[in-house]
Parts: structure tokens; C-alpha cells; sequence
């Protein structure tokens, strides 16, 4: 059964397609990780993951490492 991380991100994330496309495909690519979606009226990305593999905290260093600044 998957989990959903929501993860709330700075505006940053949002400021140009490139952008939005390196996070989600460093995030799909990720083991464990199977969808993300990017909720731009919250500033946030919902992923959908399998918790046995990872969890939230896993996926917010990741967005971290990135250069984005989960809140």
C-alpha cells in the first residue's frame, strides 16, 4: 500500500519548467518513489511512495539536496 508525503517547498520550485521537471524526475527516480505531482496552488509536491522502502524524512533531504527548502 502507498503512502502520500506532502512536501511544502519554498516558490522556488515553481519558477520555471526546468525546474519542476528536475525535482520530479529526482524524485521518480528514487527507489520506493512511485508519482509525483506538483500542487502549485499550495507550493507543494505530493508524493506517492512506498513506505517500506522509504518515508517523509528520506524524501525531504532529498528535495533539500536539490537546493529546494522544504517548510
Amino acid at each position: 500500500m502507498d503512502s502520500i508525503a506532502t512536501v511544502s517547498v519554498t516558490d522556488t520550485v515553481f519558477e520555471c519548467d526546468n525546474c519542476e521537471n528536475t525535482i520530479i524526475t529526482v524524485l521518480e527516480g528514487t527507489p520506493g518513489v512511485d508519482g509525483v505531482t506538483i500542487e502549485t496552488d499550495n507550493r507543494a509536491l505530493a508524493i506517492e511512495y512506498d513506505p517500506e522502502t522509504t518515508n517523509d524524512e528520506e524524501l525531504h533531504e532529498i528535495v533539500e539536496t536539490w537546493g529546494y527548502a522544504p517548510e
